[in-house]
């Protein structure tokens, strides 16, 4: 019961590190602190080199 309990409370925090990332973004988008083109940039950012480099790093 205590491991269970213990698994849920590490899940329950990233989960809400992942809730604080997102309203961050949002709040950055919605108050115009980072423009359209940013995002564009980001996301390539985020999908070329980011997100691949995740997936190397994971297989180690």
């Amino acid at each position: 019961m205590n491991g269970a309990v213990t698994d849920f409370l590490i899940v329950a925090d990233q989960i809400f590190i992942l809730v604080l990332l997102i309203a961050a973004g949002y709040v950055a988008v919605s108050t115009k602190i980072v423009d359209p083109r940013a995002t564009r940039g980001l996301s390539g950012l985020l999908i070329n080199i980011t997100i691949p480099a995740l997936i190397v790093a994971s297989m180690q």
